[in-house]
């Protein structure tokens, strides 16, 4: 049960309505992506996948200088994408009652797409790279490690 004067559930969960990507990289990026490939269904999708490239390919948060709109936390509730995002803010600060957090659980999620973006972006545009083999190579990769 939510209150949303002050945007917190009955248990003191704070709900970021929200989430953003950096201005510079919505257009000639995300936008790309999903409307000029057919390789995501939706942002959700698209910003899931750059939140994992950042966190396990680049490794590396990247702060938001000017924040887009990108995603309504009401389009992510209660699916894989949110549980995918949770579980790697509980990873990332070591502490389940992060969890209550959605705040912090956004910000180290854009924080990581940030960075993840761009790698995706420069595995596209990069000729010398077959994109199709490389997404499938790093899922085949990233599944193998387990």
């Amino acid at each position: 049960m939510l209150n949303y004067e002050s945007n917190t559930s009955i248990y003191n969960e704070t709900v970021k309505e929200i989430i953003h990507v950096d201005e510079s990289e919505f257009e000639k990026m995300y936008q790309m992506f999903t409307q000029e490939t057919d390789y995501f269904k939706n942002n959700q999708h698209i910003f899931t996948l750059a939140v994992l490239i950042g966190k396990f390919i680049v490794k590396k948060r990247k702060k938001i200088n000017k924040r887009h709109d990108f995603i309504r936390h009401s389009y992510i509730k209660d699916s894989d994408e949110e549980v995918i995002l949770t579980a790697l803010a509980i990873q990332e600060v070591n502490d389940v009652d992060v969890i209550i957090d959605k705040n912090e659980i956004y910000t180290i999620c854009e924080e990581y797409a940030r960075s993840g973006i761009q790698k995706l972006y420069e595995w596209y545009v990069d000729s010398s790279i077959d994109f199709d083999i490389e997404l499938t190579n790093l899922i085949n990769e990233f599944f193998e490690e387990e």
